[in-house]
């Protein structure tokens, strides 16, 4: 990020291993920029930031966002939005893509590959750092699945050289967007 700070940044890993949240937020803050969470994980942030001892922000953390997603009426529609995700959904901190995309630098979007579709809303622009954080694939689903992701990255004609986190290896393909 230090040699792309206009890019917006896309680290993909799972939100459940709290040592990437914890690095990826660090990441952030050092670099002037909000963690993007989707909804769903806020959950998480809401419970694990109860235990000290970890040292995960909880959802409502002035260098966290929430990505609100355009839901049951392809819109942003207060009634799209039930429970808890009514009440994420309708903090100060949660942004829609459009929010996002007028100024992606100010962003570390950890919305993951099950979110790439919202990405066509975000808009990435060129530039756009796409890491890829997570184990690699080691069975026929987990493989089809990183397919999907160089298919998404590839499909959104973003090409160059991808950022691998330390400890995964992969074939460079995509990911200077």
């Amino acid at each position: 990020m230090a040699k792309h700070p206009d890019a917006l940044c896309l680290p993909d890993f799972n939100f459940k291993d709290m040592d990437r949240v914890r690095t990826f937020y660090k990441i952030a803050k050092e670099n002037g920029r909000k963690l993007v969470v989707k909804l769903k994980d806020c959950y998480y942030l809401k419970f694990l930031s109860q235990d000290p001892n970890l040292g995960i922000p909880n959802y409502d953390d002035k260098d966290v966002v929430i990505y609100k997603p355009k839901q049951v009426s392809g819109t942003y529609a207060d009634g799209d939005y039930y429970g808890e995700d009514a009440t994420f959904a309708s903090l100060p901190n949660a942004k829609t893509a459009a929010e996002i995309s007028q100024d992606p630098s100010r962003y570390l979007c950890a919305l993951g590959y099950f979110s790439f579709a919202s990405l066509i809303d975000i808009k990435p622009p060129t530039g756009t750092l796409y890491i890829h954080s997570a184990s690699e694939p080691y069975n026929e689903e987990m493989v089809l699945n990183q397919e999907r992701v160089d298919n998404w990255l590839t499909s959104l004609a973003w090409c160059g050289t991808r950022y691998i986190a330390p400890g995964t290896q992969r074939r460079s393909t995509c990911s200077i967007l």
